[in-house]
């Protein structure tokens, strides 16, 4: 058992052993130094899945400047000081492995696929909604290269790869997505068994938080 809420990942499990290992008991002395270190990381994978997406170091670096100006209110906005939180922090793999899914794709080297299948355990580890979120992507890479070589009369990706791409990610995730199913399921944390607010739409359509 981790949190006994599916949604808190391995992240959480990080910052009890850092905890343990710098003998605080709050979050609050080791905070900035994650939340640095978590930033640095997220704009360097950003910049280098643009990179590597685009094909062009200015997309990259245009990419990384609205990470820190303009996302979320950029500067001010505090964004990047909650790196640190599950989902924000799971991130930064899920970046790195759109970039080594891209390499996979445009240079054919499995180490570059088994790099992406680490990359999408960490991303999954420290929060469950990374492990959809990479599937997605290899899903939308999928389609996009199916495109492509469509129009050279091969489509080698649909039939042989993309099996091997998606079981890249799924069985890697398994055992612990089924882990954390069977054991931490039950969302006992208060912060999200109650009503945090409502959307609606019309009398009979709402969109709950």
């Amino acid at each position: 058992m981790l949190t006994r809420d599916l949604r808190k990942g391995l992240a959480h499990a990080m910052w009890g052993a850092l905890n343990c290992l710098t003998g605080h008991e709050g979050a609050e002395p080791i905070w900035p130094v994650i939340s640095t270190i978590g930033s640095v990381f997220n704009i360097l994978a950003l910049f280098y899945a643009g990179v590597l997406l685009f094909g062009n170091p200015i997309i990259g670096l245009l990419s990384a400047l609205l990470l820190v100006f303009i996302y979320y209110d950029g500067l001010a906005g505090l964004k990047l000081t909650f790196t640190p939180y599950g989902f924000p922090f799971g991130i930064i793999f899920l970046l790195l492995f759109l970039a080594f899914l891209i390499i996979f794709l445009r240079q054919g080297r499995w180490c570059h696929l088994a790099l992406a299948s680490l990359a999408s355990f960490a991303a999954t580890g420290t929060h469950i909604g990374h492990f959809i979120l990479a599937i997605f992507l290899v899903v939308v890479l999928s389609i996009g290269e199916w495109i492509e070589q469509d129009r050279s009369g091969k489509r080698i990706l649909v039939k042989k790869l993309f099996p091997v791409l998606l079981g890249s990610v799924v069985l890697v995730n398994l055992p612990y997505v089924l882990m954390r199913y069977i054991n931490d399921y039950a969302p006992n944390n208060i912060i999200h068994t109650h009503m945090q607010g409502m959307l609606m739409f019309t009398d009979q359509i709402r969109v709950m938080n």
